[in-house]
């Protein structure tokens, strides 16, 4: 494959994700230091587009000043989990 082929097909794909984000109104995350995740409107996009009515979620998570990053990534972990289960829990 020449080079030419390679830096089309990259920006294919740079073309198609702009494209999505524009459409699913998707922005990008804003990266610090700070052990934090903060989700805002929180979305599925999949399922979003599977049902009639979604709401969106906000979420919080502060870690504590750890050495390592461990502490952040099992509450990450958790909540991940924590939706998961509650989301089961409301199909049933």
């Amino acid at each position: 494959m020449s080079p030419f082929h390679l830096t089309t097909s990259a920006d294919d794909s740079l073309l198609a994700l702009a494209n999505a984000s524009r459409q699913y109104h998707l922005v990008k995350p804003i990266m610090t230091d700070r052990p934090v995740l903060e989700i805002n409107e929180g979305r599925h996009l999949i399922q979003e587009q599977m049902v009639h009515t979604y709401v969106t979620n906000d979420t919080l998570l502060q870690g504590g000043h750890q050495e390592d990053e461990s502490g952040l990534n099992s509450m990450v972990r958790d909540t991940i989990i924590l939706m998961s289960n509650e989301k089961d829990e409301a199909d049933e």
